[in-house]
């Protein structure tokens, strides 16, 4: 996964499902990474991260809560920019925090409790492009 990228796809969840998401710039063997987990009998949707010591999820980064639909098929949009993660579910909930681990190059799809299709992926590099502003009105001095 490039530095700057736009990752594209739609999910469905089956029945029953526990929770499902993302590793999100993970390292090659996926012990270290910033997870997307979306558990739907909680309706939630956090950022949480992932470390070698501990092997397992550890603190909650950030959280959104009573996200409803959780059980059902949807899109989402991540756009990785720099340190940046930007999460936007089914375009209308978002969810942005900063990665911990930014050098990681390598996302892994995931579910637990069933099974999630994930399907109409696409992963395409996002080019910088300079900021540009108007001149400035010159002030007249008093």
């Amino acid at each position: 996964v490039p530095l700057n990228a736009r990752l594209s796809f739609n999910l469905t969840p089956a029945a029953g499902v526990k929770r499902y998401g993302l590793l999100l710039r993970t390292d090659a063997g996926g012990s270290e990474s910033t997870d997307i987990v979306f558990t739907p009998a909680d309706r939630t949707v956090a950022f949480t991260r992932k470390t070698e010591s501990c092997m397992k999820v550890s603190n909650s980064l950030s959280t959104l809560t009573k996200v409803m639909g959780l059980e059902k098929p949807m899109r989402v949009e991540v756009l990785f920019y720099h340190d940046l993660i930007d999460v936007e579910i089914n375009s209308e909930r978002t969810l942005i925090n900063r990665f911990w681990n930014p050098a990681g190059d390598n996302v892994r799809f995931w579910a637990e409790g069933g099974e999630t299709t994930f399907s109409d992926i696409t992963l395409r590099p996002v080019t910088e492009q300079p900021l540009t502003f108007p001149p400035s009105p010159q002030r007249e001095e008093p």
